[in-house]
């Protein structure tokens, strides 16, 4: 069974949307169940054999390194990786590479509830031999438009996160999703990535495909 040992859990977001609540604690904190939010997403990780964790940081560091003070979750090590200026998803993927080496490792935004199964989705990537695999979540909304895996064209101007693992883009409703939840996309963008400086991957990937 193909396995992907790290991760790099995205919780350097300033969490505009959730103000009140993210005053004082930056949103992955945000306890849920009595628990922080973000445990959520390591533990969903852990569960598919991740036992390596590196988690940006932008807003209020201390607290993560108060809640991570002894460097590792549930015997897992953990690595944080500060971010004076916001470097946004990209930006923070190649400000981190240093830590992975040449292995894979999957990409998980650290405030977000999602039980997609992932075990699926390393199979594939390792299957077809992606340099990158996207799991996209339909919303309703198109964005890109897709023959097979692969991923043709961004169909309108605005581009949007969804609430799914790794990178994500959704727009306008496209039919041909019909009831899928999940389309694996092959797209190679992380060696244009400028080192240091912020950089919006999905806007990138919306450009690249018009």
């Amino acid at each position: 069974m193909a396995a992907i040992t790290q991760a790099f859990v995205l919780a350097a977001g300033v969490g505009k949307r959730l103000r009140p609540l993210t005053d004082d604690l930056p949103k992955p904190l945000i306890p849920i169940f009595q628990k922080p939010l973000i445990t959520f997403a390591l533990d969903h990780l852990s569960g598919v054999g991740v036992d390596k964790y590196v988690i940006n940081t932008h807003r209020r560091p201390e607290l993560f390194q108060s809640f991570f003070n002894r460097s590792d979750y549930a015997g897992q090590s953990v690595t944080l990786v500060h971010e004076p200026e916001l470097l946004e998803t990209g930006g923070g993927i190649k400000n981190a590479e240093r830590y992975f080496g040449s292995d894979p490792f999957i990409t998980y935004s650290g405030d977000i509830l999602t039980d997609v199964n992932l075990q699926p989705l390393i199979e594939e990537h390792f299957r077809r031999g992606n340099d990158v695999t996207l799991a996209l979540r339909d919303t309703g909304y198109r964005c890109l438009e897709f023959s097979g895996f692969s991923a043709n064209s961004a169909a309108e101007k605005d581009f949007f996160y969804s609430d799914s693992l790794g990178l994500d883009g959704t727009g306008r409703q496209d039919r041909r999703l019909g009831d899928e939840r999940r389309k694996m996309v092959q797209y190679w963008f992380a060696r244009r990535i400028p080192r240091g400086a912020p950089h919006d991957s999905a806007r990138r990937l919306e450009a690249a495909l018009r």
